[in-house]
């Protein structure tokens, strides 16, 4: 009867701890860890992005020897990569080796077709190579011009999600898949 006792006072204690907040006091959320969630997701999702951007760049390098261009396609989920959106994939795929100064097509079962066989090589103009090494040395000074960025241009970006607007998503969506 003792351990009866003893087991019901403390379901009483754990009770009355549990209800100790007064009338005044209320659980406050910190806004920054609500921050610090969302942008770890977002993180998280951008490595993501990232290591599918690899893949490509690697398949890229393999068949340059062969030809001038390759397909990608972006799979529905690979082992040890948490689950992804497919198609914000390869919309951040597109846009990024669109960067680059690949040609890029995608087309509808969301296979990307890369082309590099614009561009020319420095063996076929020599000239090229002395014009990146100018570019290349004038950057730095276009870099300390665009150290400092107007506020309103950091606030659209952090609306737009740092990578690309998701008010244009469906339109560039559809201007990405045409054939």
């Amino acid at each position: 009867m003792n351990n009866g006792n003893r087991n019901r006072n403390n379901i009483s204690n754990s009770n009355s701890n549990s209800n100790s907040n007064t009338p005044g006091q209320t659980d406050l959320i910190d806004i920054h860890e609500l921050n610090n969630a969302r942008d770890y997701r977002f993180k998280k999702r951008i490595e993501v992005y990232e290591t599918f951007l690899k893949r490509c760049l690697q398949k890229i390098k393999q068949i340059t020897r062969e030809r001038s261009f390759c397909n990608y396609k972006v799979p529905l989920f690979s082992m040890g990569i948490p689950l992804f959106d497919r198609n914000k994939c390869v919309y951040y795929l597109y846009h990024k080796l669109k960067h680059i100064g690949f040609d890029v097509k995608c087309q509808p079962d969301l296979t990307l077709f890369i082309s590099w066989g614009h561009v020319t090589s420095y063996i076929k103009d020599p000239d090229l190579k002395k014009k990146k090494a100018v570019e290349s040395h004038s950057k730095p000074i276009k870099e300390e011009a665009k150290k400092y960025r107007d506020i309103q241009d950091s606030n659209n970006m952090i609306q737009n999600n740092f990578i690309y607007n998701m008010k244009d998503y469906d339109s560039n969506i559809k201007h990405i898949f045409k054939k």
